[in-house]
């Protein structure tokens, strides 16, 4: 069983792309998060997927609405995020968990707007959706850290 965690407020405009995802997956178990991802680890425990597969806004420095796969090894643990845990502190907590943990992130375009994504979000949000349906999820490019400054 594969488990689609969305992560995100729905009082932050693109912010809430993760959540969206979760909630409308049709072949995967979807779970709202909200902003406290960490309250899903006694649920996703008792789950016992194959595979949790996070969605995220994430600030990648690309276009609007562009998706990606995180590399968890380059998610530092103490990283700074909007959420209560940072991102690579969860996937530590969760490593166990799983034979497969896949972090997506979704280039936000703004964070105004209650429950509402921008429209290149929007059409990200259909794609990936379809692409965690179909499975065609793995095919995302992955983002790669750019030369040291």
């Amino acid at each position: 069983m594969r488990v689609v965690v969305g992560i995100g407020s729905p009082l932050r405009g693109d912010d809430y792309v993760g959540p969206y995802v979760a909630k409308r997956v049709r072949f995967s178990k979807g779970i709202d998060a909200g902003t406290a991802p960490e309250i899903v680890i006694p649920v996703v425990r008792r789950m016992r997927p194959e595979e949790i597969v996070f969605v995220d806004a994430a600030l990648m420095g690309l276009s609007p609405g562009e998706i990606r796969i995180l590399e968890p090894h380059e998610l530092v643990p103490g990283m700074v995020t909007t959420h209560s845990i940072p991102m690579g502190m969860l996937l530590e907590m969760l490593d166990d968990l799983a034979s497969a943990v896949t972090v997506i992130g979704v280039q936000p375009k703004t964070f105004e707007g209650y429950m509402r994504l921008s429209p290149p979000v929007r059409e990200a949000a259909r794609r990936l959706i379809e692409m965690l349906d179909s499975g065609d999820y793995r095919s995302i490019p992955r983002l790669r850290a750019g030369p040291p400054i």
